[in-house]
């Protein structure tokens, strides 16, 4: 029986423990470890892209609800009304200090907030498209871009309309649709979620 080259110098003190390890591991447990290490480095890449994908639709859900209070003070405080230049700002582009007084408080405000929220939206569907998500997660943040569309064309209808009963009902149950669209992707991109579907979330 001739002795292994690695044992006879590992007896000499010429080898690390490590590569002796090896020797003594059967290929099927070499090619185990070795893409155990690869997961591993997988799932902390993918976390950090997880966390970024998550934190994005909890806060764009979370601006969607504020959305929704603001377009209730808006009704609250009897200002749909006040500025009936939809999409301007009492015929300017931007609110200015001089006309942000009295009832344009809550109605501009209410506008300044749904196109940052727009603006979110559709940030969200680009990078949830660009996730390792599945095919129906990504129509659904398609769909909420559409829904917020939607949402302010018919806001705007709402005014041209001097607050038609139905538009405005149309409006309310658009902006609902729209709450309950953005907390199901809130919820769909959780990390529990896809563990649960055996999903892995991740750029490309």
């Amino acid at each position: 029986h001739k002795e292994p080259v690695y044992q006879h110098m590992a007896n000499a003190g010429h080898v690390p423990e490590q590569i002796m390890n090896v020797e003594t591991m059967s290929s099927p447990e070499i090619q185990s470890r070795s893409f155990g290490d690869a997961d591993a480095q997988f799932s902390r890449a993918d976390g950090s892209a997880f966390g970024v994908v998550s934190w994005m639709t909890k806060f764009t859900a979370f601006l969607t609800l504020s959305l929704l209070v603001a377009g209730a003070l808006v009704t609250s405080m009897k200002a749909a009304l006040s500025d009936p230049t939809w999409p301007s700002f009492v015929g300017r582009p931007l609110p200015t200090k001089e006309t942000f007084i009295g009832g344009l408080i809550f109605e501009d405000s209410h506008r300044v907030l749904a196109a940052f929220t727009g603006l979110a939206t559709l940030l969200q569907a680009i990078v949830l498209t660009r996730a390792r998500l599945s095919p129906r997660v990504k129509r659904f943040a398609w769909f909420a871009v559409g829904l917020v569309i939607a949402q302010a064309l018919v806001g705007g209808l709402v005014i041209h309309s001097l607050r038609n009963p139905w538009v405005s009902v149309l409006h309310g149950v658009l902006g609902q649709s729209y709450l309950a669209t953005m907390m199901g992707l809130a919820l769909a991109t959780r990390r529990w979620w896809h563990r649960e579907a055996g999903c892995r979330v991740g750029p490309g």
